[in-house]
C-alpha cells in the first residue's frame, strides 16, 4: 500500500462503516479529493486532521511543514499519486487532478451537498476516514 511504501506508515482499518449526510461537514480539518467521471460520477475524499497529516508528510518528505499552505501542497502530493494509482485499476472511469482544502474554507459546500459513505482508517495513534459518494452515470 502507498501509506506504507511512500509514508512509512502501517495503515488498518477501524470502526464500521457510516454515512455522513447531506449538509454535514466532514468530520476532519483537512480534506483531499478526487473526481471522478465517466461510467460513474462522484468523488472520493480523504479526510484527517492536521496532527496525522503533518505525521504522514513528515514521513513522506523527511521533513516537517510549516504552514497549512505547505501542508496543502505535500497532502496533495500524496492524494495525486493514490489517484494515479487508482486510476490504473478504475478502467473507463475518469480522474481528475486531485485537490485538497481545509474544512473552514469555503470550497466545503462542495462536499456537504451529497451523501457519503465514510471508511474509518488508523495509523499510530491517528484516525482518518476515506468517503465516498458515487453513482452510475445513465446512458
Amino acid at each position: 500500500m502507498l501509506f506504507r511504501s511512500m509514508c512509512k506508515t502501517e495503515v488498518e482499518r477501524c470502526g464500521s462503516l457510516a454515512v455522513r449526510r447531506i449538509g454535514e461537514s466532514p468530520e476532519y480539518d483537512i480534506i483531499g479529493t478526487i473526481s471522478l467521471s465517466g461510467e460513474f460520477k462522484g468523488q472520493i475524499l480523504m479526510t484527517m486532521g492536521r496532527a496525522p497529516a503533518k505525521f504522514i508528510v513528515k514521513n513522506f518528505q523527511g521533513e516537517d511543514v510549516e504552514n497549512d499552505s505547505d501542508l496543502e501542497d505535500a497532502f496533495g502530493e500524496i492524494i495525486n499519486m493514490i489517484s494515479g494509482s487508482a486510476s490504473a485499476k478504475l478502467g473507463k472511469i475518469k480522474i481528475a487532478p486531485p485537490s485538497v482544502f481545509m474544512k473552514d474554507e469555503p470550497k466545503v459546500q462542495g462536499v456537504k451537498s451529497c451523501t457519503w459513505m465514510l471508511i474509518p482508517f488508523k495509523f499510530n495513534d491517528f484516525r482518518f476516514n476515506i468517503e465516498v459518494s458515487i453513482k452510475e452515470v445513465q446512458e
